[in-house]
């Protein structure tokens, strides 16, 4: 059998919007004319800035109870992130509150294809995140030098997987980037902390 592009998407598109919306089960590729299917590109181009925000606030749950913040600290950080717009430059999170600043570069990337590795592009991303976490960026007023620095990640196997991989073929990472794990301590200014947050 050949392979039917149209059918493919067709089933994908069908497939998610009644398994996983939960909605009737109904032929919806066929219902929907291009002013329709350009409506729903519009509304899913935000899913992206949704899972960062999502997993941004995840990580500030796990950093406020690494880092002991009080209910003040945890709301000013909260505050920052709510009132930022998606795609603002900067990083991710910018967190000046308890003992040590803290940025943190949130990425929401899937290895390519349902592996265990990411994609050129993907790698190329993340390569940038860590450079301007350790060299900073001209768009945010926080001193890199000063803050303690965080990758953070969704925990999914495969993610976890890719990123693993993907630091360890890195020899100019060594001593630099390093994965949290539970008895990590978190007070060194020259490291980027990978952490994989669950959702």
């Amino acid at each position: 059998m050949s392979y039917d592009r149209e059918k493919i998407l067709a089933r994908r598109l069908n497939d998610f919007l009644v398994n996983d919306l939960g909605t009737e089960d109904s032929d919806y590729y066929i219902k929907m004319d291009l002013q329709a299917l350009l409506k729903l590109k519009t509304v899913l181009s935000d899913i992206n800035n949704i899972v960062t925000m999502k997993l941004t606030l995840a990580f500030v749950d796990w950093l406020s109870e690494k880092l002991c913040w009080n209910e003040i600290e945890k709301s000013a950080v909260l505050k920052g992130i709510y009132s930022t717009k998606p795609n603002t430059n900067g990083f991710d999170l910018e967190a000046n509150v308890g003992t040590i600043p803290i940025i943190a570069e949130v990425k929401c990337n899937i290895p390519v294809n349902g592996g265990d590795s990411y994609g050129a592009a993907q790698k190329a991303g993340i390569l940038k995140d860590i450079i301007s976490l350790l060299n900073g960026k001209s768009k945010s007023s926080m001193n890199s030098s000063r803050c303690l620095k965080f990758m953070v990640f969704a925990q999914l196997p495969e993610v976890m997987a890719a990123t693993e991989k993907l630091i360890s073929t890195r020899k100019d990472f060594e001593g630099i980037v390093s994965i949290c794990s539970n008895e990590t301590k978190l007070n060194n200014c020259d490291k980027i902390y990978v952490v994989f947050i669950n959702m």
